[in-house]
């Protein structure tokens, strides 16, 4: 029995040494490691100034990823021959622009990063990025450029709140760096983001900008209204204006504005055409349920959709005949861009398989996500042409919006949905071509 007694004390003595070992143990790794920082200490705040504001800057860790190298100012995006299709950041951008001016090289792309709000300028024909501006501002989820690239109105959410404040921004020049300048980690970028004015009133910005002024929508006192101020915010004027809520807006030339109503698969839209010099009002299309539309030049012709249930009807719309004539492609307006020379020629990224729902709804809030080919709409021809199969030159699944195209048609860039990442395709003519007719 004593024997018995002993040889238990023995099994808990064993166990208890263990115990305390392995709390030891635990105590040096987990606890104490010198990995983990303290937290009673706080990094300095920076901050970015736009008139009298002080809006708090966010710390801009950056990384290098398996295929983007960042060197000092500079991102690798890859190497060899440049491919017909590219990923030029593979961070999240919130916009981007074909920047020929001054302030870049010619067939220049320049983007800004949706985290820090840094700019940077790719060349066509270049693997690498050059970080022209490291003005930190976090959080912005849209940009849009002056032509030149050298202003933009750059729009956030605060946090914990609705409350959407815009930024009328500029690039001021600082230094001239070369290539090799800029892989220097001391150096300091071309050019420095200053705030110029701000405002939280802003609920839609016009992709388009003509002669260095930018249209936008306001909502104040209970009216939507349209208006067109210079890049900072100044000689500000209004155009139109209404009690409803949510619209659209298109600024596809200096003397007309194309507004929609927001659409829906569950609401009739409307459109309209909209003159920013005498301010008449002319209805172009209406009593289509998820209206969504992309007007040309001269706003000779629209593509529209319309929410069938479930799916879509897509097509053009010449509104001096009252004609519409269905395509025989399946996508939305807002992932086409009209050519830069033409005002006959659209393109397009269309699904390869459109999913049963609700559009553009269930599209806009992410239930549904596409793969793209890219498309070309010829009216004067009546034809639609396949000009790239983006899923057989990427592995990644590409859901494209915000296109745009160089000045000569050779270039587009786009933002994959799914990711915010940027990409530019060269344009190649494909010999896949249909026809359509009108209705």
């Amino acid at each position: 029995m004593k024997d018995k007694k002993k040889k238990n004390y023995l099994v808990w003595g064993i166990a208890l040494l263990l115990l305390l070992a392995l709390s030891a143990f635990s105590y040096a790794v987990f606890i104490r490691s010198p990995n983990i920082p303290p937290t009673d200490t706080e990094e300095p705040v920076a901050t970015f100034t736009i008139g009298d504001e002080e809006v708090v800057l966010s710390d801009d860790k950056e990384n290098s990823t398996a295929d983007h190298v960042r060197r000092g100012n500079t991102v690798v995006t890859g190497q060899g021959t440049i491919p017909e299709l590219r990923k030029i950041s593979q961070k999240s951008t919130a916009g981007a622009v074909f920047v020929s001016a001054p302030s870049a090289e010619e067939n220049t792309v320049r983007y800004m990063e949706r985290a820090t709000g840094h700019v940077y300028d790719i060349k066509f024909d270049s693997w690498t990025a050059l970080r022209v501006s490291n003005t930190t501002i976090p959080k912005i989820y849209n940009s849009v450029w002056s032509k030149d690239g050298i202003s933009a109105l750059l729009q956030y959410e605060k946090e914990n709140s609705d409350i959407i404040e815009t930024y009328f921004v500029e690039l001021s020049a600082q230094t001239k760096l070369s290539e090799d300048d800029y892989e220097e980690e001391s150096a300091e970028p071309e050019f420095q983001l200053e705030g110029k004015n701000t405002t939280t009133n802003i609920s839609y910005i016009s992709p388009e900008s003509y002669a260095r002024e930018v249209s936008y929508l306001t909502r104040m006192n209970g009216e939507t209204t349209m208006a067109i101020s210079k890049f900072d915010g100044s000689g500000e004027r209004i155009v139109w204006s209404s009690p409803l809520k949510e619209f659209v807006l298109h600024w596809p030339n200096e003397y007309n504005a194309v507004i929609t109503t927001k659409p829906s698969y569950s609401a009739p839209g409307y459109s309209y055409l909209i003159s920013t010099s005498n301010k008449n009002r002319e209805r172009l299309m209406g009593g289509i349920y998820g209206l969504t539309v992309l007007p040309n030049k001269d706003v000779s012709l629209l593509l529209y959709s319309e929410s069938l249930n479930p799916g879509l009807l897509f097509g053009l719309f010449d509104p001096a005949q009252g004609i519409v004539k269905n395509v025989s492609l399946k996508t939305l307006p807002e992932k086409c861009v009209w050519s830069r020379n033409s005002s006959s020629i659209a393109y397009c990224a269309v699904p390869i398989a459109l999913p049963n729902a609700n559009y553009p709804d269930d599209w806009y809030k992410g239930r549904v996500s596409f793969q793209d080919q890219i498309w070309k709409i010829d009216d004067e021809e009546g034809s639609v042409q396949l000009i790239s199969e983006l899923d057989k030159l990427t592995g990644e699944r590409i859901d494209a919006v915000s296109l745009q195209l160089s000045v000569n048609n050779s270039r587009m860039i786009f933002t994959n949905k799914t990711n915010g990442s940027l990409w530019m395709l060269k344009i190649k003519e494909n010999s896949i071509v249909e026809e359509y007719e009108e209705e």
